[in-house]
């Protein structure tokens, strides 16, 4: 990388209120000390108790969600990856935003964007009795072979936004062996 494509990185990074800023494998001991780190971040803020409970609580989810949902990036061992950043908007209400970006398998779209339609339309009460009503759902192993927590994932990032949440997906080429791949983003705002 250049130095001045660096430097131009910083200042869009800062220009956008971005804090913290990670891109990589995404393991259970990476969460943890990247959570560490998430939660220096919102100390030296100043952002204490049910915010700062909330934005970690969002950052774990999305985690968990990259490490048991996101696409083999391929090799030996299973690989995923992701980027995840935690910002402060510039607007005076000073509200946070977390994005993860990771890459999923094409067929896993229509999916993916069915649950999260949902969830964007649900009003905070109604999220709220979701994830209840989820919580008590023994058969959601039945009815969904592919998520182990039958979308408690998303109900806990919706419950803890203060904002319906941002999603989008981005084709990718196909990989070497032809899979077809693509980009899932999703932003949270507390």
């Amino acid at each position: 990388m250049k130095l001045d494509d660096y430097r131009a990185l910083e200042q869009a990074a800062a220009a956008n209120g971005m804090l913290f800023f990670h891109q990589g494998e995404m393991t259970a001991q990476v969460v943890e000390v990247a959570g560490r780190q998430l939660r220096a971040c919102l100390d030296d803020e100043g952002v204490g108790g049910p915010l700062s409970r909330r934005v970690f609580s969002t950052f774990v989810e999305m985690a968990q969600n990259v490490i048991h949902y996101g696409a083999d990036e391929g090799g030996e061992t299973p690989t995923r990856m992701a980027t995840i950043a935690l910002g402060r908007s510039m607007d005076p209400d000073q509200r946070y935003w977390l994005v993860c970006s990771n890459r999923v398998q094409v067929q896993d779209i229509a999916r993916l964007d069915e649950k999260l339609r949902a969830v964007q339309s649900m009003s905070a009460d109604e999220i709220k009795a979701a994830y209840r009503s989820q919580l008590r759902n023994d058969a959601h192993a039945e009815t969904d072979r592919i998520s182990k927590g039958a979308g408690l994932g998303l109900l806990t990032i919706a419950r803890d936004a203060r904002a319906p949440l941002e999603y989008g997906f981005a084709s990718e080429a196909p990989d070497a062996e032809g899979r077809a791949h693509a980009r899932f983003f999703i932003k949270a705002v507390f």
